[in-house]
């Protein structure tokens, strides 16, 4: 059995401790000015995780198919409380 095969069970890419590790390699990359993409099939499993990737900053997500259409608007809603957050902030600061 080779080890990838003995520890993907215990592999969860939803884990908060997986999605600090996300969120941190997307920083740093975003620092150095590295663009950032991911594939996989979780994005196209799990909305709420295109919009984690959405809030930490990536560049482009790899996506199967038949959830294309469902993703981007996952995205457009991602983006917009994103934008409205910097204007609420943006605004807040000139009170």
């Amino acid at each position: 059995m080779s080890l990838m095969r003995r520890y993907i069970r215990f592999f969860n890419e939803r884990d908060p401790r997986m999605k600090a590790m996300i969120k941190l390699t997307i920083e740093g990359a975003k620092r150095n000015n590295i663009y950032v993409g991911i594939c996989g099939q979780a994005p196209s499993d799990y909305p709420d995780m295109v919009e984690d990737l959405v809030s930490m900053g990536i560049d482009s997500i790899s996506l199967t198919p038949d959830t294309i259409m469902e993703t981007r608007l996952v995205v457009r809603a991602a983006e917009s409380k994103q934008n409205e957050t910097i204007l609420n902030i943006y605004h807040g600061s000139n009170c």
